[in-house]
């Protein structure tokens, strides 16, 4: 069963988190960290992104200098560790397509397993250079300084529900960033705590984002078994990892499309580009989006595997379909459905 636990966050000591909060640390460049520290010296980006970028470890005294940085915070009380275990509820209200949505999740410590031997399960590989970067800042802060996102499945959303019930209207903190107003809650009560648990010990945990920090926390917990020459305490802090949860059925956590962009080809055509791909995809010409919301109608009416090309230079949107819908399975044949 999935085991989640309360536990006792470091929170900074004012309200409004506006100029403090940052993005994840893996989509962050040199320019978004330093426009993030000019908004405030304190952010906490510059502990959790010692290292540009995070693809390899860095220098030991850049993840020194993060660890010394968060002593610092926490020895003037900028941090300020909570005197008992919660969960965090967290709610995050944004727009789209004209619709107000809020993604409602939760903050709480999981219990580490062998990935896909118990109820955590991922779906993605993971490489060694980041897994060294993040363990280096995780040797040298004892913290887990972002959490990993997972997935629980809820078709009535009954974890939410209970949550709800279990907070004020104003939050213990907020923040607006991107546009997305971010607010937390310190959930204490311990009957509220026991039903979340009871809920969650019934079901799979999926890994969303942040594998590599789920693998770092594995590798952490290893080393520190290394260290100690023998397991330690089974509630010991390594042996769980920080987790945001979220239900697959929550209203607010929407699926948009995604983009890549391919520069600098400056000979290849629609023509060329739907020649290739003849005996694998069907293509067709369709009015060329205006934006998004139009972009994801045409390719909601094409099938679930559709893909659209644009080529900007000749104006063309081409919806293309695979002709095999199986078609990964002769490239990847070991990979489950």
């Amino acid at each position: 069963m999935a085991e989640i636990q309360p536990f006792q966050a470091f929170r900074y000591s004012q309200s409004d988190l506006s100029d403090l909060i940052a993005p994840p640390y893996d989509v962050l460049t040199k320019k978004d960290k330093a426009d993030l520290i000019s908004k405030h010296e304190q952010n906490i980006v510059s502990i959790d992104l010692p290292h540009l970028p995070p693809k390899t470890a860095g220098p030991d005294e850049a993840y020194e200098r993060a660890a010394g940085e968060l002593v610092s915070w926490i020895d003037t009380h900028r941090l300020v560790r909570d005197p008992e275990p919660a969960l965090y509820v967290y709610h995050q209200t944004y727009t789209l397509a004209g619709q107000t949505l809020t993604r409602k999740m939760f903050f709480a410590r999981l219990r580490l397993e062998p990935l896909g031997k118990g109820r955590v399960f991922a779906h993605e590989q993971t490489f060694g250079g980041p897994k060294e970067d993040r363990l280096k800042l995780t040797q040298a802060t004892r913290c887990n300084l972002s959490p990993i996102f997972a997935l629980y499945p809820d078709a009535e959303n009954e974890v939410a529900g209970i949550l709800d019930g279990a907070i004020e209207d104003e939050p213990d903190h907020s923040a607006m960033m991107d546009g997305v107003l971010n607010k937390v809650w310190v959930v204490t009560d311990s009957l509220t705590v026991t039903e979340i648990q009871e809920k969650l010990g019934e079901l799979p945990i999926y890994i969303a984002d942040g594998h590599h920090r789920y693998s770092t926390a594995l590798n952490f917990r290893q080393f520190r078994d290394n260290e100690q020459e023998g397991e330690s305490d089974p509630d010991d802090p390594q042996n769980f990892v920080l987790t945001a949860l979220t239900g697959m059925e929550d209203p607010g956590a929407t699926i948009r499309p995604y983009f890549r962009t391919v520069a600098d080809l400056p000979r290849l055509t629609t023509a060329d580009l739907t020649a290739a791909l003849h005996d694998a995809f069907k293509a067709t010409q369709v009015p060329r989006p205006t934006n998004e919301d139009d972009l994801a109608r045409q390719l909601s009416t094409a099938g679930p595997h559709a893909l659209a090309l644009d080529v900007a230079k000749d104006g063309i949107c081409t919806v293309l379909v695979p002709r095999d819908p199986d078609m990964l399975a002769k490239l990847e044949p070991d990979r489950h459905p």
